[in-house]
């Protein structure tokens, strides 16, 4: 599910309008002491934002200053962009944490040292959190197993053409199996007279059939005017019935469960 940055924004916004809210009404507040810590956060801040800025424009985009000045305008534009995003990032999660230790009677070390020390360490226990989160949605997703690709071709569009080898299966949470044998990080299948070919069948429970999502031959122009899905066939085996001009033919699959 994607969540509009709009709608992260203005829940930001207003949680942290809440907590300084509380924290005054509270008489937690010693405004000498609240705008050094402050002061400190936005030195901090911008210092991160310069360095992100030059980091993003002239290393990950190195070869912009040999480029064209539009080139160059656009990367550091780009890293001031980036910049400033991580810079009002960490002003925003301070000054969050500053008015909770305010409400919870923090010391004044919190608040001018404390809270800004502890922003980083936040940051990074939550891109470690999500990241193992992500690895973990990941792998229960999407289930892989190793699966067979066979294809027979004839008609004088493309002579008589056959292949077989291995395919990686992939079933996702819904049922939708994806066979694909001959993308450059899967197993490739190799015709009987050495032609590369390129498959990917998507087979959904809920459409009832096979389709082909990528089908190449080296050497040949194909463009199926027909794809059935033969009798019998389910998500883990079946068979498509294929036709063209002046040629027609089978694709078969089967996955190992």
């Amino acid at each position: 599910m994607d969540i509009d940055p709009r709608i992260v924004a203005f829940v930001a916004i207003a949680a942290t309008v809440v907590l300084w809210a509380v924290a005054i009404v509270l008489g937690r507040v010693d405004a000498r002491v609240t705008a050094r810590g402050l002061r400190n956060g936005s030195l901090i801040a911008v210092a991160l934002l310069l360095i992100t800025a030059l980091i993003v424009a002239f290393v990950f985009n190195g070869r912009a200053v040999f480029l064209t000045t539009l080139d160059l305008t656009g990367a550091i534009g780009l890293g001031l962009l980036v910049g400033l995003v991580v810079g009002l990032g960490y002003l925003w999660l301070g000054s969050v944490l500053i008015a909770i230790g305010l409400i919870f009677r923090s010391k004044p070390q919190w608040t001018t040292l404390g809270a800004w020390a502890a922003v980083p360490v936040i940051v990074v226990a939550a891109g470690f959190g999500y990241t193992s989160y992500r690895s973990v949605a990941s792998d229960s997703s999407t289930a892989k197993a190793n699966g067979l690709m066979s294809i027979s071709l004839s008609g004088p569009g493309t002579g008589r053409i056959s292949a077989d080898g291995a395919a990686t299966c992939s079933l996702d949470s819904s049922g939708t199996m994806t066979v694909t044998a001959g993308t450059p990080t899967e197993a490739r299948i190799i015709t009987v007279d050495g032609r590369l070919t390129s498959v990917q069948i998507v087979a959904s429970p809920d459409a009832g059939g096979a389709t082909i999502e990528q089908f190449s031959i080296a050497g040949l122009d194909l463009a199926p005017d027909s794809v059935t899905t033969g009798p019998g066939s389910t998500t883990a085996a079946g068979q498509l019935l294929l036709s063209g001009s002046n040629w027609s033919g089978t694709i078969s699959w089967s996955c190992n469960q």
